[in-house]
């Protein structure tokens, strides 16, 4: 699976006429359109010996930041915005009404949404998906260091406010 990050080739993040360039983790040679999120063809002069198939460039995902999600979302294209949710597997450095925000979207092009958290700041998150995991490996181990008599076989019940 190819990986396609994106940085600004102009402005910055706040700047509506602010451009993306998407490219591969692997090989920066390997590129997305910026207006379709399409591949774009290798140059003839670049070497494109990876440790994949280039025939199956059209199978990649996107790794997205919080800010490259706000970007799309307050000045990027429709169409864009669509195409990223679906592209997109891995979102990351998202503050916490980006990822509520993400999960409604991805609701919005009726997806059932999952999510899973380990903080209050996923709480917005929580509530809005279909479904939530709650990793109690990272939970726990701040449970049981911040009370040192908590016995590690009572229930919690965790909410969020």
């Amino acid at each position: 699976m190819v990986v396609m990050v994106t940085d600004l080739l102009t402005g910055d993040f706040r700047d509506p006429e602010a451009r993306l360039k998407w490219q591969s983790v692997d090989n920066p040679v390997f590129e997305l359109d910026e207006g379709s999120l399409l591949p774009l063809p290798t140059p003839a002069s670049s070497d494109v010996s990876l440790p994949y198939d280039v025939a199956n460039l059209r199978n990649f995902s996107l790794a997205i930041t919080g800010e490259v999600f706000r970007w799309i979302v307050e000045h990027g294209d429709e169409r864009i915005l669509q195409r990223m949710l679906v592209a997109g597997q891995i979102f990351a450095r998202m503050s916490p009404d980006e990822k509520h925000e993400l999960v409604e979207k991805l609701q919005s092009i009726n997806y059932c949404c999952s999510f899973c958290g380990d903080g209050a700041n996923d709480c917005g998150a929580l509530k809005a998906a279909d479904f939530l995991f709650i990793d109690l490996a990272l939970i726990l181990p701040i449970a049981i260091f911040s009370k040192p008599r908590m016995q590690t076989t009572k229930i919690f019940e965790l909410t969020c406010e």
